[in-house]
Formats: C-alpha cells, sequence, structure tokens
C-alpha cells in the first residue's frame, strides 16, 4: 500500500514476534524491499540483533495508514536492548507517535543496552517524532532513566514535532549522527534535537557529535 513495491507484512511480523519471544534468536534479519505496517505492530521482548540489508535497495520498513495515540514507535524496545543497524524507517501516511521508540514501561532499567547504528529515520508529519527515547518510568535511585544508549553514523530527519527526542535519557553516545529539522517527506517540525526530564530522571551526561541543522530545545537537564 502506499509506495511502489510495498510489501504489506503486518500478519507475518507479528506472528514471528510472538514465536520469537518463545525461541529467542540472536538475530533477525530483514532481506530487500519496503515492508509495509498498516497497523502498530508488536513489541518485541528479547534481546537481539536486528539487521537489515544494505544496497541499492535498502530494507525499509514503513508506516502506512495508522494513528498511533502514545509516543511508542512503529519499531519499538521498549523494556529490552539490542543491536539495530543498517535499516531505514519511513513513513508514507499516517499520524502520531514515532517511527523508532525505547519507552521504558516496568519501572526499571531496560534489561541490556540498545545500539543503533547506520540507520536512516524519516517521518514527517506521519508521526510526532521520527525517534523517541523515554525513561521517566524508572526513577531507581542508583540509575534513574533510560541510560547507556548508542547510536552511531545514523541519518534523522524531520517529523511534525522533534525529529529526535529524548526523556530522560542518561549516560548515552549519539556520535557521527546527522539531525535535520525538516524532511522531505513534508516534516512541519523544526526542531531537530531535544533533551527533556522530570524532576528525579533529568537528562544528564549525554555526548552528541555530528551535524545538527534545526532548533535545539534543552530542558531539565
Amino acid at each position: 500500500p502506499g509506495a511502489a513495491g510495498a510489501v504489506p507484512c503486518q500478519t507475518q511480523y507479528n506472528a514471528m514476534i510472538a514465536v520469537g519471544a518463545i525461541d529467542l534468536p540472536s538475530k533477525i534479519t530483514f532481506g530487500v524491499g519496503i515492508f509495509a505496517f498498516t497497523a502498530a505492530p508488536s513489541i518485541p521482548t528479547w534481546i537481539c540483533e536486528w539487521a537489515g540489508v544494505r544496497g541499492s535497495q535498502p530494507t525499509i520498513l514503513m508506516k502506512f495508514s495508522y494513528t498511533e495515540l502514545g509516543n511508542r514507535g512503529m519499531f519499538g524496545l521498549n523494556d529490552v536492548g539490542g543491536y539495530v543497524h543498517d535499516i531505514s524507517f519511513q513513513a508514507g501516511s499516517g499520524s502520531g507517535g514515532a517511527l523508532f521508540s525505547s519507552i521504558l514501561t516496568a519501572g526499571t532499567p531496560a534489561s541490556g543496552r540498545l545500539f543503533v547504528e547506520r540507520c536512516r529515520f524519516s517521518g514527517g508529519d506521519f508521526v510526532t517524532n521520527s525517534v523517541f527515547l523515554d525513561g521517566r518510568t524508572n526513577l531507581s535511585v542508583g540509575g534513574p532513566g533510560n541510560r547507556g544508549i548508542r547510536f552511531a553514523n545514523c541519518e534523522v530527519f524531520g517529523a511534525a514535532g522533534t525529529a529526535f527526542k529524548c526523556v530522560s535519557v542518561l549516560h548515552s553516545e549519539f556520535i557521527g549522527m546527522a539531525m535535520f529539522g525538516g524532511s522531505g517527506s513534508g516534516g512541519t517540525g523544526v526542531v531537530a534535537l531535544e533533551f527533556d526530564g522530570i524532576a528525579n530522571a533529568f537528562s544528564v551526561g549525554n555526548y552528541v557529535q555530528g551535524e545538527i541543522a534545526g532548533e535545539i530545545t534543552l530542558d531539565k537537564l
């Protein structure tokens, strides 16, 4: 739907996640092509490597049609870490939410670290944020927030709100990044990067290096 050559994969993807929660594979590789989601897909619950394919036709995971009422991403790794690389995340229609998210929901640190490398995110006005990282539920005195995240050599383009938004994210690195407030798919937001927090889980000790074109918003650091 929506894009030439896009393959609907909602049912197959959700079945894969259900089986993966039992078998706990260490690596899942997406093939060449555009894989379309017309409803919010299931969220993985185990630590895994998620690999795409590079080349003239890369792996593209694309959001179509649906509205996300919260902040969760089309692809989300909520309370677990993982290694995600060589995947393009895009949106062709819909609204709300994000393309990619790491949101703590259990009030504890994530199980494992999140490392994202050589990925591209472009949501335009079809998402609120292209990338959304959130650790507000983890108020552990010894280690609050969503911590130890690493993004390397990624492109993040604009959305209806913020291209790359971090709330209560601590001691993380974003290296070799290209972040843009605008988007070729029509994002009207102008904020390329935002760090925010809450009283007991400020965003602290983060390192950002790369190109940033757009506004930067900093609060509760």
